[in-house]
């Protein structure tokens, strides 16, 4: 049965890692140093927000593991506990937002599927539907094999699910 699993990468986890904690530092450097209380107010905001980036990296710097996989059956995400079957898909598509590329997935009965996850997913997964993004969506930041390599598995293992070219 053919499977790809898509793994934290501690090596890119790494750079994301060093990445976010020099965001930190810029953002503590002008709120410290900044002119106005604009400039002060968004050094602490981009230090906060980054400061969350770089716990999380952290943590997946030393968790390792499945994050999803792909099968024959359908896709495991192993966050969320969820197993949706390739009968449910009705399109995968590839989101781009600022060179950053994500896989939104599109249901074909989303509620049985969101009815497992939190509110805040739930909601992010109704605001992803109205801007045509599909109802669930995974990032390759950090993991291994890419999405290049979830789009061909699609392409060359399930042909119901329209998918985009690699």
């Amino acid at each position: 049965m053919e499977r790809i699993e898509f793994k934290r990468s501690p090596a890119k986890t790494a750079v994301l890692l060093l990445g976010a904690l020099l965001f930190v530092a810029v953002g503590i450097f002008l709120a410290m140093t900044g002119e106005t209380a604009f400039d002060r107010t968004m050094g602490w905001l981009c230090a906060a927000f980054f400061g969350l980036v770089v716990v999380a990296a952290a943590k997946n710097v030393v968790k390792s593991g499945v994050v999803f996989a792909f099968d024959l059956s359908g896709i495991s995400d192993e966050n969320r506990g969820v197993v949706i079957p390739w009968t449910e898909i009705e399109e995968v598509v590839v989101i781009s937002i600022h060179g950053t590329r994500f896989l939104g997935v599109s249901l074909r009965q989303p509620e049985p599927f969101l009815a497992r996850v939190s509110t805040l997913q739930r909601k992010v997964a109704k605001a992803n539907e109205a801007m045509g993004l599909g109802h669930w969506g995974f990032t390759f930041a950090g993991i291994t094999p890419g999405i290049d390599e979830a789009i061909q598995f699609v392409q060359r293992n399930v042909p119901a699910v329209r998918a985009p070219e690699a």
